[in-house]
């Protein structure tokens, strides 16, 4: 699996170009989801979205690989995001990034184990796609590598 990560920002995708040059299977591109999403197999999307628009019912820890028939110019595969437990609401900075790692986590594995993805299948990562605005480039890249 190769990650492609995308960033709106020229400056921010340039800052997570620079963290991830040396991890091997990233890919960093800058524009909005549709722009950067051409050549994807798959994108990672909010649980509460990918299940609304194409299916299935979310799972509390599960990360879930969906079907894209909708012909709406996304990846054939959609990756949900797991939901976490409504009892799990700490604000905490530690807690917060391990709720980040453990979203990448489960979506990676997810992915890894879905039938019919091979390793050289593209994953879209979109910063704000995901609503990840809040994280700067280096929690973003620390969530990624420790999820890898």
């Amino acid at each position: 699996m190769r990650i492609v990560l995308a960033a709106e920002s020229e400056g921010v995708a340039s800052e997570l170009g620079d963290l991830f040059s040396e991890i091997d299977g990233v890919l960093v591109r800058s524009g909005a989801v549709g722009e950067v999403a051409a050549d994807c197999d798959a994108i990672l999307m909010k649980f509460y979205l990918a299940h609304d628009r194409y299916g299935g019912s979310p799972v509390v820890g599960e990360s879930q690989v969906l079907t894209n028939s909708r012909g709406d110019g996304l990846p054939g595969r959609v990756v949900a995001t797991s939901p976490f437990p409504s009892s799990d609401t700490s604000t905490d900075d530690s807690e917060v990034e391990r709720r980040l790692r453990s979203m990448f986590a489960r979506a990676f594995d997810a992915v890894r184990t879905a039938e019919g993805i091979g390793e050289d299948w593209r994953v879209l990562v979109h910063r704000e796609g995901l609503g990840l605005d809040a994280f700067s480039a280096q929690q973003i890249f620390d969530a990624i590598r420790a999820s890898r």
